[in-house]
């Protein structure tokens, strides 16, 4: 049985909980991710009513009309990106071998609950479509609960103070498919997140060429490299956590 008549039988089988659930698919990602979505949406409506739904996008019904990996997550605060258009994976070692699968940068955003800014991001960008589409085509997007994974946001705190010269709330890093991050800062406003996302959408040699290194912002914008982040340890044991994504 070739490819295409899987996927066809396999899309036959979704798609009467695809229309149960009002589901949409995630914007910018291809049809062979119905299915997947179908699996998730079945998730959701074991859950529905345990936690509060965090979105702009709702159905005539009320039900939320997207649904992403984080929705089987126990995590109250990635609960609250579950139903964001942004296609979230949580940290895994499924994330990382999609992103080198596909050779895109992974975009790696770290918050907690009760962080201001993060609710402002995620309202602002994280729940905004057309934001969400560039991060569904060019990225792998993951979130990270800080108070889940307090190692792996001190690691990558450290890189982002090494390029921005301060910390803080959402982390936002742009990491290689090895997990190395070529770029990070905290929060944006939407606007300057697309302009960001437009720059670094593009994966190939120039940044591979920094792997293990990390941008420095100087003060007149432009960007040099410090071999300083050598001494950091992005350590791929943090990759083996099991995943709940399906």
């Amino acid at each position: 049985m070739n490819c295409g008549r899987i996927f066809a039988i396999t899309l036959l089988m979704a798609w009467p909980a695809l229309l149960a659930a009002q589901v949409a698919s995630l914007p910018g990602l291809p049809a062979t991710e119905l299915a997947r979505t179908a699996r998730l949406y079945a998730i959701y409506q074991q859950k529905a009513g345990s936690y509060a739904v965090h979105t702009q996008h709702l159905n005539s019904d009320g039900s939320p009309k997207y649904v992403n990996a984080l929705v089987a997550e126990d995590s109250p605060y990635l609960k609250q990106h579950a139903h964001n258009p942004v296609n979230w994976f949580p940290w895994s070692e499924e994330a990382f071998a999609r992103a080198r699968a596909e050779n895109k940068p992974v975009f790696l955003s770290i918050g907690y609950s009760t962080c201001h800014w993060c609710h402002v991001m995620a309202r602002e960008s994280f729940d905004d479509e057309h934001i969400a589409q560039i991060l569904n085509r060019h990225f792998i997007s993951i979130k990270v609960d800080r108070e889940q994974h307090p190692d792996i946001d001190e690691i990558y705190m450290t890189g982002v103070q090494l390029i921005s010269g301060r910390g803080g709330w959402p982390m936002s890093n742009f990491l290689t498919p090895e997990g190395e991050p070529f770029f990070g800062a905290t929060y944006y406003p939407a606007e300057q997140f697309t302009r960001l996302l437009l720059r670094w959408r593009s994966f190939g040699a120039a940044v591979r060429n920094v792997c293990g290194r990390m941008p420095i912002r100087s003060a007149n914008g432009l960007i040099a490299y410090s071999p300083s982040v050598r001494r950091l340890k992005f350590h791929p044991v943090y990759w083996n956590r099991p995943s709940k994504s399906p």
